[in-house]
């Protein structure tokens, strides 16, 4: 496991999963096999984060939703969760709908929304951007503003315009895969006013 901090600004990586955590509020990028256990081991918000986003419907960026679904249904939390995934992609909302189908009683509202690239979207402390990216399948990159802090977070996504967009003056970089050329204005894992610890 990584984890990057700049002033009140966490990232972690967490499996094939990372998550923003600040004090006003909490965004997971992915939700990976396994993510539901170290949420726990962690000892992450009991109550979940305000949103998970999506880079793609790949399985190993969705296959954890069932169990991370259970492990909040037991959570104080109270205020809806949002799912943020790419238009095309339907085995999100699918695998939702089996676990809704399966474990009716959540205890708080889920909100699954499907996002154009293009979106620009306010959740907690964080603003959400996303572009359109070449993933196996079609995808998104997000671009993440905490304030005066910028994260983007590209997946799997083949290079391109999209992940340039994303990641131009961006503090940190996540990029995963083989096939990532740097640019010398992008940056993967690495930024000299980061910490990693």
């Amino acid at each position: 496991m990584r984890r990057w901090t700049k002033g009140s600004l966490e990232v972690l990586e967490i499996g094939a999963s990372h998550v923003l955590l600040h004090p006003e509020g909490c965004v997971l990028v992915d939700c990976s096999d396994g993510v539901a256990t170290l949420w726990e081991a962690m000892e992450l918000p009991a109550q979940g984060p305000d949103a998970i986003v999506f880079t793609s419907g790949a399985s190993r960026r969705v296959s954890g939703v069932y169990a991370f679904l259970s492990l909040l249904s037991g959570s104080p939390r109270e205020k809806p969760l949002t799912l943020l995934h790419a238009l095309a992609n339907e085995r999100l909302p699918s695998l939702v709908a089996a676990w809704a189908q399966a474990e009716p009683s959540l205890g708080f509202p889920l909100e699954i929304e499907a996002e154009h690239p293009g979106a620009d979207l306010e959740v907690g402390p964080f603003r959400l951007r996303s572009f359109s990216v070449q993933h196996p399948t079609w995808g998104l990159a997000w671009r993440v503003d905490a304030q005066e802090r910028v994260v983007a977070f590209a997946g799997e996504a083949m290079p391109g315009p999209g992940v340039e967009k994303a990641c131009k003056g961006a503090e940190l970089c996540v990029l995963a895969g083989d096939h990532h050329r740097v640019e010398p204005d992008l940056t993967l894992w690495a930024c000299a006013p980061w910490r990693e610890r």
